[in-house]
């Protein structure tokens, strides 16, 4: 496992290196990225991912380095979005481009990077760059769903619906492309899945990381979520858990009402649901998401690394940060 996590280092150094010098190569008078300083690649969990799943597939490195940087700028754009929506002022312990630069320069370098993606994942494949089209639109179908719910009581189900689009549809669209180019047609349902149920897995654990960490530990705004009424799984558990239930949801019926934000309140309920276990719970749902896919995973053809697969999503699913 060593000299595989040497070898993912090395590749995540190259993917680093393609989306600065893709940054670097927009015209100035455009977008000065030199300028600017943004953490445009963060923990790089897609292209982790992207790359212990190619391999499970015998695919070649090179090809799915490429797959990752088309990723890394997909995601890359739906942050600066995510920033305009929620109104965050840091991000991977930077300003956010909003923040420094105003919504209108965040949204519109969002969809320039969104168009490098696209043509990049052209130069792959024409094929994948439709199926690049398809979870891009997926993902702004589960904002505006995320949107809608805002401050609604709604059930798990609808909640694995929101996060599967939002998030599930860029994993998903990884696992296709490294599946697709490695040339086992056979197995494209069974990596949709496995990429789908990690994006849920990871969504489920950002969010309960949002709860656990607070303000200003993460790198990020903290608690967030809870201050723009964003339905998680945990306060979903907690909906359902009778008095304990009520008095979250009156606290949350504060914060709707306020017209400047509480952090006060959203801090209380934040412990609320850490002390009373539903980010636990919300955890432990994630851990037996991974688990579950175990059996898919054994169905990749080069054994030797599926089990490299299986301890990173294992690792994924039980992150504190």
């Amino acid at each position: 496992m060593t000299k595989t996590a040497d070898n993912i280092e090395k590749s995540i150094e190259s993917i680093a290196s393609d989306l600065s010098g893709i940054f670097r190569s927009i015209d100035k008078s455009v977008y000065d990225a030199s300028g600017h300083p943004f953490a445009f690649f963060g923990k790089g969990a897609r292209s982790r991912f992207t790359l212990f799943m190619a391999d499970a597939l015998s695919l070649k490195r090179e090809v799915s380095e490429k797959i990752s940087v088309c990723a890394e700028l997909i995601h890359t754009a739906s942050l600066l979005h995510d920033d305009c929506i929620d109104g965050s002022s840091f991000r991977r312990g930077l300003p956010t481009v909003q923040e420094r630069d105003g919504i209108n320069i965040s949204i519109l370098l969002g969809d320039l990077i969104v168009s490098h993606a696209f043509e990049l994942t052209d130069r792959i494949s024409k094929d994948l760059t439709i199926e690049l089209v398809y979870a891009v639109r997926k993902m702004a179908e589960g904002e505006l769903m995320e949107e809608n719910f805002k401050h609604k009581r709604i059930s798990v189900e609808e909640l694995r619906k929101i996060i599967s689009n939002k998030t599930g549809s860029l994993f998903r669209w990884c696992a296709l492309a490294a599946c697709y180019l490695s040339k086992n047609c056979s197995l494209l349902d069974v990596c949709g899945k496995i990429g789908e149920e990690t994006g849920i897995s990871f969504q489920i654990i950002d969010d309960a990381i949002d709860i656990e960490t607070g303000s200003g530990d993460s790198g990020k705004d903290g608690l967030k979520d809870i201050l723009n009424g964003k339905m998680t799984l945990p306060v979903i558990l907690a909906f359902d858990d009778g008095d304990m239930g009520r008095k979250i949801e009156e606290k949350l019926s504060v914060i709707e009402k306020s017209s400047l934000p509480d952090p006060l309140c959203a801090a209380e309920i934040s412990k609320m649901l850490r002390e009373n276990g539903f980010t636990a719970r919300a955890r432990e749902t994630a851990v037996e998401n991974v688990k579950n896919l175990f059996p898919l995973i054994e169905k990749l053809p080069n054994r030797e690394k599926t089990e490299d697969l299986k301890n990173y999503l294992m690792a994924l699913a039980q992150r504190r940060s």
